[in-house]
């Protein structure tokens, strides 16, 4: 059965090939015969190589799960920083409304004082004017405060989100070639098996 090998594999194949040690298209590797069998060193390099190809495919995993749980620590903080966030926009309207009651009052109270004192009118019209232009520039102030923080967070969930869609895609593919890796070697071990118990020392008949 014909099985596919993992780009690192298929170059140690060619190497062997080069080398003397033909590998046919099924996989399995063809050692050079020496006096009581296969070549030692063909078989030893071979393994060598595998499992090289192996080590090198169990840590690119466990650095693409050590990427991940950072990413996960990383849309954790960010969670929380949010909820600060909110937390201020909260504090925000909280400090407009109460300035808008505080405004409300102080409207009151001029009305009150121009309906007793028609001589101060002007006085009255100016801190009327003063107050209103104050509350104006608190609620545009508070209004880009709240854009400017939910521009800021959603920037930043964007990023997040693409971060770990490259680190899961990445994480699958390198799942996929160390499966591919060991179903190969799996393949290569059980022919090389056979070979071997269909391999008889002349000398012994």
């Amino acid at each position: 059965m014909a099985c596919i090998l993992p780009p690192s594999l298929q170059a140690a194949k060619d190497k062997y090939t080069i080398q003397g040690a033909a590998m046919p298209d099924s996989g399995t590797p063809n050692f050079r015969r020496a006096f009581r069998g296969y070549s030692p060193e063909d078989v030893d390099e071979f393994l060598r190589d595998s499992a090289k190809e192996f080590d090198q495919l169990r840590t690119d995993l466990k650095i693409l799960r050590a990427e991940r749980d950072g990413l996960n620590a990383e849309l954790a903080a960010l969670k929380e920083e949010r909820a600060i966030l909110q937390d201020k926009v909260a504090a925000l309207e909280a400090a407009l409304e109460s300035a808008h009651t505080e405004a409300h009052k102080t409207q009151m109270e001029l009305n009150e004082l121009r309906r007793s004192a028609t001589s101060t009118d002007d006085i009255l019209r100016a801190a009327h004017d003063a107050a209103t232009k104050m509350i104006e520039e608190a609620e545009q102030k508070s209004k880009q405060l709240v854009l400017d923080a939910e521009r800021r967070v959603e920037t930043i969930y964007t990023e997040m989100r693409e971060r770990q869609q490259e680190l899961n895609e990445r994480y699958e593919r390198t799942k996929r070639e160390f499966h591919d890796f060991l179903e190969s070697a799996r393949q290569l071990s059980l022919s090389f098996q056979r070979k071997l118990s269909e391999t008889r020392d002349p000398f012994l008949g």
